[in-house]
């Protein structure tokens, strides 16, 4: 065996034509170079005689900086095989493991400069590596806290400074080899509570990324909202200009008292036009012809260039800031006339044929009934922002994305599933008359969102009692037999009526779980719903029952 040893001034000095390899496996290696140390095959598990090696202290630092002592060897080291790379900080020589220059991975001493340091991997049985390490002397492990590692990058290759002194091999004993297997184990926990810290804190990041999300997408919907609101508005008033004017060239007062107005019939070939009182032409539309008929073209034509004639007088008389047609082209104000024509046009078959009169009240049943729906939701989401000041912002997050015209309760004017004489001997049992409207629940509803809707619609009378005669007035100023009408009294459903069907897709997309009624899911299977947001404060709010009407 070779009796070479070395000392702490080799180590750190060896010229370049010189290696000391030390096998992770503890058996013979070659030196790599001429004239390198080795050792030989007698090297035992105890050790490798009286050879002076050296003991080496590892020390768990956060990065390659924190190395201060020049005769210290840095380094990083992936316990499990992963990269490494180690400096000699002091002399800016390396340290390294080179499988690639040896059959068995072992340590190499070189004088590299850093700028030549060759990427090594330590692959072969890290654990049997540390273990060689300990026999060659009494090897440290000190982790420190976790809080002291930089990033997860860092952590994942906690630097290892390696301290070089001469000592004497002694037998490693029991209670050595136990010390270091606690300090292994030790370092494990402490790196696997810090990657468990990165991963909740990428965690937390993703969801208050998913929040801000979802506030941006509330906001938009509530911009959305205010527009469409306003285009709707504007538009409602358009169309009321045009749809008066329509009906007055054809030479209906617009009054419904009594029986209903009829629309006039197409004139027959060769007839003329009759003309009205003050002698203007009133026109007979060809409803059995499309609105691409040339007539109804020039009916359309004619609405258009009267309803702007108005639009001027009306403006100048109330000193409005603004006509009621500006905000539209030509070809929007022509489009909402040929609607109306259509509209007119079934009325009309209705009034002459007993089938198509059924058809046509069936259409303005259905007609009615989601228009009803659209005023529902309008005063609901009124009443949104009193909700809000009420209870706060922070605990009504998601109100606005879970109110829509399809989800909520419908109102019914016919008799549905039951019989006339019973619907309406129930109807009188609930209170209602002969104009009252049923509430239709919806089967798949939950208790909950059932509140919500009571507490919107609870704010929203609030409100409407708040305007109280203001309203009233505003009304007795209008034209007409409708201006004047008070809102229809509402009764309960029957439970034949109960709406059985399935919750609408609003967008494509089914309404959240905590919508939807847990039976009614159980029944369901195969009804898909929407995972509840985590930051819908609303599925979580507390709503007394002295907040409802």
């Amino acid at each position: 065996m070779d009796s070479s040893h070395f000392d702490s001034q080799s180590l750190g000095i060896l010229p370049s034509s010189q290696a000391a390899v030390f096998s992770p496996d503890n058996e013979y290696v070659n030196g790599l170079t001429t004239g390198a140390p080795n050792f030989g095959s007698s090297c035992g598990p105890g050790g490798v005689g009286d050879m002076d090696l050296f003991n080496m202290n590892i020390l768990m630092m956060q990065n390659m900086a924190n190395a201060s002592q020049p005769s210290i060897l840095g380094g990083q080291l992936q316990l499990g095989g992963q990269e490494v790379h180690v400096n000699l900080d002091g002399s800016q020589q390396h340290f390294m493991t080179e499988h690639q220059q040896s059959k068995s991975t072992g340590v190499h001493f070189s004088n590299q400069v850093s700028s030549q340091a060759l990427d090594s991997t330590l692959t072969h049985r890290p654990m049997k590596w540390l273990l060689s390490a300990y026999r060659s002397g009494l090897l440290h492990l000190e982790p420190r806290a976790a809080s002291q590692f930089g990033d997860i990058t860092n952590l994942a290759r906690p630097a290892v400074n390696f301290a070089a002194n001469t000592s004497r091999i002694d037998n490693v004993s029991a209670s050595d080899m136990a010390r270091l297997r606690a300090d292994l184990e030790e370092t494990k926990k402490t790196m696997a509570a810090a990657v468990t810290s990165a991963e909740e804190k990428a965690c937390k990041a993703q969801e208050a990324a998913e929040r801000a999300e979802a506030q941006m997408r509330l906001e938009r919907e509530a911009q959305n909202e205010k527009a469409d609101h306003k285009n709707g508005v504007e538009r409602n008033k358009a169309q009321a200009l045009l749809h008066e004017v329509a009906k007055g060239l054809l030479g209906m007062t617009g009054q419904r008292m009594g029986e209903r107005e009829l629309l006039p019939a197409p004139l027959e070939p060769g007839e003329e036009a009759p003309t009205a009182e003050d002698g203007n032409k009133l026109w007979r539309p060809s409803w059995n012809q499309p609105p691409s008929y040339v007539q109804n073209k020039d009916f359309f034509t004619e609405v258009v260039r009267k309803a702007k004639e108005q639009d001027k007088v009306i403006c100048s008389q109330q000193l409005l800031a603004e006509h009621v047609l500006a905000p539209f082209t030509d070809a929007e104000l022509m489009a909402m006339v040929k609607a109306y024509f259509k509209t007119l046009r079934r009325k009309y078959h209705a009034q002459v044929s007993s089938d198509e009169e059924e058809k046509h009240e069936k259409h303005c049943t259905g007609t009615r009934c989601r228009n009803r729906q659209k005023k529902t939701v309008g005063r609901l989401r009124g009443a949104i922002d009193e909700v809000e000041k009420r209870f706060g912002e922070e605990k009504t997050h998601g109100l606005r994305a879970i109110i829509h015209s399809d989800h909520v309760l419908s109102e019914h004017s016919d008799c549905g599933n039951v019989e006339k004489e019973k619907f309406e001997k129930y109807r009188t049992s609930e209170g209602g008359g002969s104009n009252s409207l049923e509430v239709r629940l919806r089967q798949w509803h939950s208790a909950q969102i059932q509140r919500i809707y009571a507490l919107l619609h609870t704010f929203s009378l609030r409100h409407d009692r708040k305007l109280g005669n203001a309203r009233k007035a505003v009304r007795m100023l209008g034209k007409g037999s409708r201006a004047g009408k008070t809102r229809f009294p509402r009764f309960k459903c029957n439970p034949a009526n109960v709406n059985k069907a399935d919750p609408a897709l609003v967008d494509g997309q089914p309404p959240f779980a905590w919508m939807v009624d847990e039976e009614w899911l159980k029944r369901n299977p195969n009804f898909r719903v929407l995972d509840n947001p985590e930051n819908f404060t609303i599925f979580d709010l507390e709503i007394p029952d002295n907040e409802l009407d």
